[in-house]
């Protein structure tokens, strides 16, 4: 980047260049305006290219990035872009701390001349020139000014004071690197050299500590010995005394200085600058004390100034500075030594995860303590602020670059794979260490970057392999949902891959992260593989009470940790450790808060103005919304300085994945809505609407919750609308009739547009699936409606209520809305069979000709005859579906009869799957009704119609046995209906549920397993009862017997009940309840348990005539048959060969292959070894040519137990192996499910 020109960054085009501010020996600092942000910024840039330039520059952003105090440069991101770095922070206009308290005599306003930060960049932007270094004889003659150096000192002093409390040293402070802006506040910059306080000792063994500048560098650090703060202290001294003489205390060659302040003792301030403050001299003096241990610390500082550390420096020190003992958490410290033991042995990975606040780094962090040197710790954390490559691993490899430094070169050298450069060209940090930046290592390298990576990855799991090797390893990464995704695969290696290192890899998440993008891509790769690693769970919970109430007892310094007072903190607190550790160190301090309530209100009164009110945004808010919303509804062009302390503060956060900020927990969101009087709240929500519809009008949702609290119900009314039709729009059905009901509720409204927004509405919520709701509601509305639109709305009432299993309520209906056409349903079974004769003959004779007619052409009354009767016989398809043949009939003759095409492909759909129900239909009039059904819906041209009728198909060869060309045609036909589908949802949640049952037949369980919970869970989140139903208690349960979780299948299957009638019949609903639990009872063993439940099913299966269904009736008498298989009873073998004659006598080969497999299972219960191996390769056969790839699998596993000896094992060892691969949990149990054996 070059001069002071502007020009469009290559940086993604993100930032533009407004000219250069300086630049020294590691980079080069512009003025740029972030677009992304909307405000200008400072940006620096690594210069150099340097392995441990880099190590510096990265840290220099990290040690400070989480820092808020208004004396230290505020932070803001790291980059990188190929093999650039920068990062970004806060622009501070202003003039050196020299300048500020010894202005020239013609020394203008320092920030008159600068730009407006918010204002985009034009094509007249200029900088006003650079100031050139003022002379020292300019200095000497510039007077200084007392009040500003009264204030500017205390602030230097604070933020100097604030970093040492967050563990930092500067290690170069200066004139120029502390700034002072036009209103006289101190801005400390440029910490390219900051260091931790603890490892100051430590980097000096393997880099030059004597960094700096010797002028104002302390005589310990011109001695390339260990520093403590009192050597940042020194720095501050020399520049106390600059700004008290106009001279620094030694001058001359940097050799000279340095050797010089080692030994000798500047003459005194007031020596040089009589009229100097007595105070001022003596401190100055003591600050300049050649031992540092002869320096006042920051506290002895300020208090000599007359103060004592400002309320930002005390959050630091809260926040950063001051850790909460540690206590209790024994349970949790032995999983993870336990952990580290067993990872001796194969890797283990441990995610630990908690609520916000909660103390997962504090836990992890004590188990490190405890390590001592039994371990060799590699400790990182993704930060949320950067955008690096590889950010979660970044850290990490800082850290192991530090750790190979410290080997001797002899163990490094076997160490180090042969691809290590590969790895250095990831992270080039790692050639801060010698032997790895030596001419040796720089063999060829890839130019394609996936194998670079992938050799790169190998490296360094060699490498960790090689370490773990040697001693145990521990890989910590803390927060880790802040990670990238390009670092999953190798987390996933280190987890999942079968020749993983020998460590242990601690990995720190919340809770209420866990389902993020990057752990969701993690969880989903290790556990969909072949290898089962060892990967753990520890939740950090809160504190149990006696732990928590010690935890007290130690922050307070009082006795009796099980006391009254220690108890009510500890539920005040709610458990969580933060809040707890806060409230303890401030219910015994002078004037502390007594409750967390009172804690809070006094941390939120002590902030500063801008900041509490980007804090009262974003709670009355009351969802994570966008920095400059939270800015705008603030009243704040720009609320990055507010944003920043309110993080410090851990009073607000981001939510991952989203640049997007809420509340810090919702104590704080209570503690400041609570605290507004009616009319303050009030007027929040006001200043949040105007926020939202200045800056971000199409979010409307939050808009109608803002109009609201604001008293303007019509606004809110009419946004509410418009957001419910965005939402219907983008298929958030369920959203759409929540944002219906509140423009019902909060707006003024005429009866026709009350009657329209209820019909949206309803149609809105059986979208959704919510069936029974809707069909209220259009009950509701009924008397609103006009008089010719009543009939419709009783037929749409009618047919939620047979949709959503509320079987009575809707057949009463049904009759008297099916009477008004003409259509008599039938009043008994014999009348039904009797109905169904004669209305098959009407069809034969008419055929499915019809002549084509538009919908203007049709009377009305006819077509919505025919809707009346789609409704019914839909209706009644899975509950009835024998009555429902009776309505299809009538449906279809009528349909054909109209001639619209869309009304006439959907009856024909219906009618392929009647068809195929009984199994006493020809195959060739199946397929050409079929045939029909495809021809008019490829006319018609609607996705939606085109996607039902491939899945009616799809089902009718589910019915038949077909299971390749149904799972073909049902997935093809609902990934239609899902993609186009409004107002198809009912339609739609059939078909996946043949699908999921399919899935089953024909073996393909880890699906089922993995696709159930999914759809269950859209169904919840939808409040569709019906299809959680079905999804729970029909075929679908075995998903959770597939898992291995028998106790969770018998829950799901009894966990939803539909409402009926007190004499209400026994329906479709009721035997999958059967079906469900009679297979649960077999796979635990309870055979007679089984038998039972059939049987007593038995006689209401026969009644229903729902054993007309074929499948029922196959499904039924293998259930019975196995059930019979499994029991004690003496008359079994009876039972047993009555189901058999029956599936033998099936037209779908599916039935007697099951038969057959009956057959075998009785030569097994009744000890004939040689027939039920013969029996067993027969069934065997018939169960792969009937598609049924499950249960042949398990008579192969019965033949191959049965046969035993290799031949045996080897059959038996291969349906196991499958069963693996398909996740069934205990193989055992499953087969014992499908094929009962002694």
């Amino acid at each position: 980047m070059g001069d002071t020109a502007e020009r469009t960054s290559s940086r993604e085009d993100r930032f533009v260049v407004r000219g250069q501010l300086g630049a020294g020996g590691m980079g080069v600092v512009y003025r740029v305006y972030d677009r992304a942000a909307g405000r200008e910024v400072a940006l620096k840039t690594l210069k150099a290219t340097g392995a441990r330039d880099l190590y510096r520059f990265k840290r220099e952003f990290r040690a400070l990035c989480d820092l808020a105090h208004p004396n230290l440069c505020r932070l803001h991101e790291l980059h990188t872009t190929g093999d650039e770095w920068f990062f970004t922070m806060e622009l501070v206009p202003g003039r050196s701390f020299i300048d500020w308290v010894r202005p020239s005599a013609d020394d203008d306003d320092p920030a008159a001349a600068a730009t407006d930060p918010a204002r985009p960049p034009t094509d007249d932007d200029t900088l006003p020139p650079v100031r050139p270094p003022r002379s020292r004889a300019d200095i000497l003659a510039a007077s200084l000014s007392p009040a500003r150096l009264e204030a500017a000192l205390y602030q230097l002093c604070d933020g100097v004071h604030a970093l040492h409390v967050a563990g930092k040293l500067h290690r170069d402070l200066k004139p120029s690197n502390v700034l002072v802006d036009d209103t006289g506040r101190v801005v400390l910059l440029d910490f390219g050299l900051v260091a931790d306080v603890e490892l100051a000792g430590v980097d000096h063994t393997h880099e030059r500590a004597a960094v700096g500048t010797p002028a104002y560098m302390s005589p310990e650090q011109a001695a390339d010995t260990p520093l403590t703060s009192a050597s940042d202290w020194y720095s501050v001294g020399v520049m106390l005394y600059e700004a008290l003489t106009g001279r620094r205390p030694f001058e001359g060659r940097p050799d000279e200085l340095m050797r010089r302040k080692q030994v000798e003792v500047p003459p005194r301030a007031r020596a040089l600058a009589p009229t100097c403050p007595a105070d001022l001299d003596l401190l100055c003096a003591r600050l300049l004390a050649i031992d540092p241990r002869d320096r006042p610390d920051g506290v002895a500082i300020l208090r000599a100034l007359g103060r004592e550390p400002s309320e930002a420096t005390r959050t630091v020190e809260r926040t950063v500075g001051v850790a909460a003992p540690f206590v209790g958490r024994v349970a949790q410290l032995g999983e993870l030594n336990q952990a580290l033991v067993d990872s001796r042995r194969a890797g283990v990975t441990v995610f630990v995860h908690g609520a916000s606040g909660m103390g997962k780094s504090v836990l992890v962090n004590r188990f490190l303590d405890g390590l001592t040197d039994r371990a060799l710790v590699l400790a990182g954390r993704c930060y949320e602020r950067e955008a690096v490559p590889y950010k979660t691993l970044d850290t990490l490899i800082d850290a192991l670059t530090g750790a190979l430094l410290r080997l001797p070169p002899t163990q490094l050298g076997a160490l180090l794979p042969d691809d290590i450069t590969a790895l250095a060209r990831l992270f080039p940090v790692l050639r801060r260490v010698p032997q790895i930046a030596e001419p040796i290592h720089r063999r060829f390298q890839p130019t394609d970057p996936q194998e670079l990576r992938r050799r790169g990855w190998n490296a360094l799991r060699v490498l960790l392999t090689r370490l773990a090797t040697q001693r145990p390893l521990v890989i910590v990464v803390d927060d880790l949902q802040w990670g990238d995704d390009d670092s999953v695969g190798f987390l996933v290696e280190l987890i999942a891959r079968a020749d993983r290192p020998p460590l242990l890899l601690v990995l720190l998440h919340r809770t209420e992260d866990r389902d993020g993008a990057i752990l969701s891509a993690i969880h989903k790769r290790i556990t969909g593989g072949s290898i089962v690693p060892d990967v753990r769970t520890l939740e950090v919970l809160p504190l149990a009470l006696d732990e928590a109430t010690d935890l007290v007892a130690t922050l307070s310094g009082l006795p009796g940790g099980s006391s009254e007072w220690a108890e009510s903190l500890v539920r005040d607190a709610g458990g969580n450790t933060l809040f707890l550790s806060e409230l303890a160190r401030s219910a015994v301090s002078a004037n502390g808060a007594a409750t967390l309530d009172e804690l809070l209100r006094a941390r939120i009164a002590g902030l500063p103005d801008d900041a509490r009110a980007v804090l009262r945004a974003v709670a009355v808010a009351g969802r994570p919304m966008a920095p400059t919303l939270a800015a705008a509804g603030a009243g704040l062009t720009d609320a990055s300085g507010a944003i920043a302390t309110l993080r410090a503060e851990r009073l607000i956060r981001a939510q991952v994945g989203r640049d997007q900020l809420e509340p810090y927990h919702d104590r704080i969101r209570s503690a400041v809505v609570d605290e507004l009087a009616t009319g303050e709240l009030v007027a929040a929500h006001r200043e949040l609407a105007v926020a939202y519809q200045r800056t971000a009008p199409d979010d409307r949702e939050p808009l109608v919750d803002h109009l609201l609290g604001a008293g303007e119900r019509q606004a809110a009314a009419e946004h509410a609308i418009a957001a419910a039709a965005a939402a219907a729009e983008a298929l958030a059905f369920r959203r759409a009739a929540d944002l219906y009901a509140i423009a019902l509720e909060a707006g003024t409204f005429d009866d026709a547009h009350r009657y329209a927004l209820l019909l949206s509405r309803g149609a809105a919520l059986v979208n959704a699936g919510q069936l029974h709701e809707a069909a209220r509601l259009y009950e509701l509305a009924r008397p609103l409606a006009p008089e010719e639109e009543r009939g419709e709305l009783d037929r749409q009432r009618m047919e939620q209520l047979l949709r959503s299993g509320h079987l009575d309520d809707g057949l009463a209906l049904a009759r008297t809305a099916l009477a008004a056409i003409g259509c008599e349903l039938p009043s008994s079974r014999r009348a039904t069979v009797w109905n169904l004769v004669s209305q098959r003959v009407l069809l034969a004779v008419r055929g499915t000709r019809f002549r084509r007619r538009t919908l203007v052409e049709v009377a009305r009354p006819e077509a919505r005859a025919v809707d009346l009767l789609w409704s019914v016989c839909s209706g009644l398809s899975f509950a009835d579906p024998v009555l429902g043949k009776v309505v299809q009939l009538w449906h279809l003759r009528r349909a054909l009869a109209l001639g619209e095409p869309r009304r006439v492909a959907m009856a024909l759909a219906l009618e392929v799957g009647y068809l195929a129900s009984t199994g006493d239909v020809a195959e060739a009039k199946i397929a050409k009704v079929a045939a029909r059904a495809r021809e008019v819906a490829a006319d018609v041209g609607d996705p939606f119609v085109i996607g039902l009728v491939e899945s009616t198909i799809g089902l009718a060869d589910f019915l038949a046995g077909r299971r390749r060309s149904a799972h073909e045609l049902m997935d093809r036909g609902r990934r239609s209906m899902r993609d186009h589908g409004s107002g198809g949802r009912w339609e739609l949640d059939l078909t996946e549920l043949f699908f999921l049952a399919n899935l089953f037949y024909a073996g393909e369980l880890a699906e089922l397993a993995r696709l159930t919970p999914i759809l269950l869970r859209e169904a919840e989140e939808r409040g569709d009862v019906y299809s959680q139903h079905g999804l729970r208690s029909w075929r679908s349960n075995v998903a959770w017997l597939v898992m291995g979780k028998p106790a969770d299948a018998r829950a799901h299957a009894l966990g939803v009940a539909i409402e009926r009638g007190e004499h209400a019949d026994f329906h479709l609903h009721d035997y999958y309840q059967v079906l469900a639990n009679g297979q649960i009872d077999l796979y635990v063993g309870d055979g007679d348990g089984a038998l039972a439940r059939v049987e007593r099913a038995w006689r209401d299966l026969e009644r229903s005539l729902l054993l007309r269904v074929q499948t029922v009736r196959i499904e039924a008498h293998f259930l019975l048959g196995r059930a019979a298989l499994a029991s004690t009873r003496a008359d079994r073998g009876a039972v047993v060969r009555r189901a058999v004659a029956t599936l033998e006598g099936e037209s779908a080969a599916w039935g007697p292959a099951l038969g057959a497999l009956l057959t075998a299972g009785a030569s097994l219960r009744d000890g004939a070894r040689d027939r039920a191996v013969r029996e067993l390769a027969a069934a065997e056969d018939r169960l792969r040519g009937a598609e049924l790839a499950l249960h042949a699998q398990v008579a192969r596993l019965a033949r191959g137990e049965l046969v035993g000896g290799a031949a045996g094992r080897a059959l038996a060892d291969q349906v196991l192996g499958w069963m693996a691969e398909q996740g069934v949990v205990e193989p055992a149990s499953f087969a014992r499910m499908i094929l009962p054996r002694p």
